[in-house]
């Protein structure tokens, strides 16, 4: 019985530890997508309605696979 806890709270402490990683991997990756959506709202030149339509359903389209 003893070591069924025993296991138990290593299993725990395996699993915050996942939970962890896991945080710092979706803020890496938020962190990325956030440096390809400026640098693809960069690329519009002033005064291109098509090229800026194009951007805006790109963007859009990065964060929902995100999601």
């Amino acid at each position: 019985m003893a070591e069924s806890k025993e296991i138990n709270a290593t299993q725990a402490e395996s699993f915050s530890e996942t939970i962890e990683e896991i945080a710092l991997r979706h803020k890496k990756e938020l962190k990325e997508l956030n440096s390809q959506i400026t640098s693809l709202r960069k690329t519009i030149t002033k005064g291109d309605k098509k090229r800026k339509k194009e951007v805006q359903n790109e963007i859009k389209k990065l964060e929902e696979d995100l999601r």
